[in-house]
């Protein structure tokens, strides 16, 4: 039962007001105590529009905080926070409708921390929804041990370390987000990496947009039974690929994802990945030179199916690897020929078109359109 300001009376199930704990919403005062105060003593707080500057502020299992939106309520680090500006450690947490702000100029932190280890509770069910995360010297969403983690309808941006790390995490859902701007270059955006209990690792990346990142990759997935769809790529690193499926990362489907304006190798399979399955995927606006391709593999039993790299090509690398679909479309970047844009690589040999319509074949990579060996002239 909470006191509410707004009637002066106490309402069972009301939600805390920080307010009346003391926060101060111009950014001024040190608000840390308040929300601490305010989730101690209630299921759901709400912190009004505003700006509060905080610290370490450990959200408990069973609780609620939200506010405004995450362009009206900010939560701001004031302090190098040991774990993170929120973070939590036990099930049934909830954050929404904020805004979390590192304040990187100032302050190490992470936006927010999940962490199984933390208290002797199992940690799942842990969601943050409409939430946007920035400006962190740290990750942006860390989440170490959990269950059923949920990042849905948000926006991670501007962080020095991994924007999304999920370490160890189990059936988690990362669902119609922006996540873009990464300060630092090398630090992959998206890690997944297996989850350590006897329960079989799962997760879903979906509907997600990313742009603009310096990423050495844009997800790496090193767990297994992945699901990546429906997310779009554009502008993104100079080094390794958009989606790197590592070893270990057996049984992922990649599908219907949309590759923009990108230099890098759309989707590359390590060796020893096994049962991963690419569909429907499409990239345009390739720039990259002739030693990159829309799909990389190396992996083992891949199936690729009624994909369309339309200026590229795919790799085949691998003993066990199936084609399916009408057409394997490999065009060239400069809109016609395929000797930049797309070849195709059978063990050590290159095979390509060149601008006049004729067929070339060569045992390393060519330097120029009419390189190699003429293998036939197309009518």
């Amino acid at each position: 039962m909470s006191l509410t300001k707004a009637t002066y009376s106490m309402v069972n199930g009301a939600p805390a007001n920080v307010l009346d704990f003391g926060a101060d919403p111009t950014g001024l005062a040190d608000s840390t105590a308040a929300f601490t105060n305010a989730l101690a003593v209630a299921e759901r707080v709400y912190a009004p529009k505003g700006t509060y500057l905080v610290g370490d502020v450990y959200v408990a299992g069973t609780k609620v905080l939200y506010g405004d939106g995450m362009e009206s309520t900010f939560l701001k680090a004031n302090k190098n926070c040991t774990y993170g500006v929120l973070y939590a450690g036990q099930p049934f947490t909830t954050i929404e409708q904020l805004c979390i702000d590192g304040n990187a100029s100032s302050y190490t932190a992470n936006g927010f921390l999940t962490d199984g280890t933390l208290y002797s509770f199992a940690n799942f069910s842990q969601i943050l929804n409409r939430v946007m995360i920035k400006n962190c010297d740290g990750k942006g969403v860390y989440v170490k041990g959990a269950n059923v983690f949920s990042l849905l309808n948000s926006r991670v941006t501007d962080c020095s370390d991994t924007l999304v790390y999920l370490d160890s995490a189990h059936k988690y859902l990362i669902d119609n987000c922006d996540i873009e701007i990464s300060n630092s270059i090398g630090i992959e955006s998206v890690i997944v990496t297996p989850h350590g209990g006897a329960a079989p690792t799962s997760g879903t990346i979906s509907n997600t947009w990313f742009e603009a990142l310096t990423a050495t990759n844009c997800i790496s997935l090193s767990a297994y039974n992945q699901f990546v769809y429906g997310n779009h790529f554009n502008s993104l690193p100079t080094t390794g690929a958009l989606i790197l499926v590592k070893a270990g990362a057996d049984n992922c489907v990649i599908s219907e994802n949309n590759f923009q304006n990108y230099t890098v190798n759309g989707i590359e399979i390590e060796a020893t990945a096994v049962n991963t399955k690419v569909s429907f995927n499409r990239g345009v606006g390739f720039t990259g030179g002739y030693t990159t391709f829309g799909v990389l593999n190396n992996g083992t039993s891949t199936c690729i199916e009624n994909g369309e790299q339309n200026v590229n090509a795919y790799v085949l690398q691998s003993n066990n690897m199936a084609l399916l679909g009408n057409d394997v479309v490999i065009r060239g970047s400069n809109g016609g020929y395929s000797y930049l844009g797309g070849r195709l690589v059978l063990g050590t040999n290159y095979l390509w078109v060149d601008p006049s319509g004729v067929l070339r074949i060569k045992t390393s990579a060519p330097t120029s359109p009419t390189d190699g060996t003429v293998v036939g002239t197309q009518t």
